[in-house]
């Protein structure tokens, strides 16, 4: 088990930290023009590879991972699509051509090796750069940009099967020995709905919608739908019990790009009765447990299911609740944002593990949140488009019924509360009663054999086995009280154990390749 365990300590910096109103369009639409520098500032010689991605594991010191490069070049075509601001879309695609040309193959693969696994690149990780790919489409009409993701798209499906009733592997490398090579994960599978959604392959996003309902790994729990993050090819029945909270914002954006936008609150309303706590979405909250890092980045995808979801929904009281639920975000995570210039960037000293190595220490990824969060509060106070700008007509779900021993238990009763602002109607803001958890996320036991355990952990990040993201418990146990427990890894190998390639990925006879055009 690889679980990398480093407490931060938060270290006092000169900041001014002058309350934004979230409320005021043109406040936030400053506030995030001006946080797009500090964004850029710092990816220069020492950071970057050179090759469009941060620096990952430098002499053993982890900085920026991999997949988490593809998320930060994202980050500039999202604000751009959300605020009609295009002036930072040259930087993010001259970082894409660098990644993807890098093989001459036009791909995130080293070239167009639909059959190659490579190591450190699985198919999470080449998803979250082909949904940058796609955003930079979306943003600039870059064709280039298109066929990127089309053809991540296409060797990602590859690793669909009928093993479990279908579904996308984790990992790309089938042979026995290899790392989990029977895991389907929930996070491809939610990327894949994303990115088939803004692909045109609104049949294949809904075919893995529909896999994941029957499989088990959506459950429906008190009109919300809870997610569960994975399931083993050798165990079909053994359904993972944890739940991260990018897995609903992927679901959300994809969702609400097909037009399935009643699925997507399903999916919100899951989100909100485990996630969020009186100050906000706490998903993890790495104050409260510690992160190796901090923040772990579970929010970024997050908050941009938010916004695509208010975008997509007429429901007032969503839309009502999707804002409050980022007022109260904000008010806590910007409170560490310089507001002269809008950098956010907190110092953890020097050699600290997640950080930058010029200047040493200092957290680039404080910015990453800022960046995401405000761009989805742009959207909410009314900015401009994303994605498709019709969505997608809607597909047929299949209807899956949960055992009644299988459901979820339900959630402490939430209080209430309103605030009326200038731009936003008035709203209602769920808070938590102080019996509800207050940490990071949810791990659920939710199999007709196994008894319901409530506890508070620290696990890995699904997508790197490396990052130890906060998670916590909260499912109603015999006694129904909260117990602080150790870290919980369930990967025993990291992805990151070598640097050559692993061997050729064969698909089994009922995997699909298909050209995306």
């Amino acid at each position: 088990m690889h679980l990398i365990k480093t407490l931060l300590p938060l270290m006092a910096v000169n900041m001014v930290n002058a309350q934004l109103d979230v409320t005021d369009k043109g406040a936030v639409l400053a506030a995030a023009k001006a946080a797009m520098g500090p964004l850029q500032q710092y990816f220069v010689d020492p950071n970057i590879e050179g090759k469009g991605s941060w620096k990952e594991n430098p002499d053993g010191r982890w900085v920026v991972q991999w997949h988490e490069s593809g998320i930060y070049q994202d980050l500039f075509f999202q604000y751009a699509l959300a605020s009609g601001d295009g002036s930072n879309n040259g930087f993010a695609t001259n970082n894409m051509y660098a990644s993807a040309a890098s093989g001459n193959g036009g791909d995130f693969l080293g070239g167009f090796s639909p059959n190659e696994s490579q190591d450190g690149r699985w198919n999470d990780d080449i998803a979250w750069w082909a949904l940058s790919s796609i955003s930079g489409a979306e943003a600039t009409g870059n064709a280039d940009l298109r066929a990127f993701a089309s053809t991540t798209f296409d060797q990602v499906w590859m690793s669909w099967d009928d093993q479990c009733g279908g579904g996308i592997y984790w990992s790309r490398n089938r042979q026995p020995g290899s790392t989990n090579p029977y895991l389907k994960s929930s996070i491809t599978n939610v990327q894949m709905i994303d990115l088939g959604a803004r692909l045109g392959h609104a049949d294949k996003a809904m075919q893995i919608w529909n896999w994941m309902k029957s499989a088990g790994l959506v459950i429906e729990n008190g009109g919300g739908y809870v997610i569960l993050d994975r399931v083993y090819t050798n165990d079909c029945g053994a359904v993972s019990n944890d739940v991260f909270s990018y897995h609903a914002g992927e679901a959300m954006a994809g969702l609400s790009l097909m037009g399935q936008v009643d699925e997507a609150i399903k999916v919100f309303n899951g989100l909100k009765a485990n996630f969020v706590g009186g100050d906000g979405i706490l998903g993890p909250n790495c104050d409260v447990l510690g992160c190796s890092k901090n923040p772990s980045g579970y929010n970024w995808p997050v908050f941009k299911g938010l916004g695509y979801l208010y975008r997509a929904t007429s429901d007032s009281g969503v839309r009502n609740s999707i804002a409050s639920i980022l007022k109260a975000t904000a008010a806590s995570t910007l409170s560490h944002c310089n507001t002269n210039n809008w950098d956010c960037m907190r110092n953890f000293g020097a050699g600290a593990g997640f950080t930058l190595l010029s200047p040493d220490g200092k957290n680039v990824r404080d910015q990453f949140e800022a960046v995401s969060l405000l761009t989805a509060i742009i959207i909410v106070n009314g900015g401009g488009g994303f994605g498709p700008s019709v969505p997608k007509p809607a597909v047929s779900t299949t209807a899956v019924v949960v055992n009644a021993t299988n459901a979820v238990p339900s959630r402490s009763s939430e209080q209430t509360t309103s605030f009326v602002s200038t731009s936003i109607a008035t709203s209602t803001f769920n808070s938590t009663s102080a019996s509800t958890f207050r940490t990071s996320t949810v791990i659920i036991t939710a199999t007709a054999v196994a008894p319901a355990i409530t506890t508070t952990t620290q696990a890995t990040d699904s997508g790197n086995s490396v990052n130890g993201g906060a998670i916590a418990g909260g499912v109603v146990g015999g006694l129904g009280a909260l117990a602080a427990i150790s870290a919980l890894g369930y990967y025993f190998y990291s992805k990151k154990t070598s640097v050559a390639k692993e061997g050729p990925f064969a698909p089994s006879e009922t995997s699909q390749f298909m050209s995306s055009t």
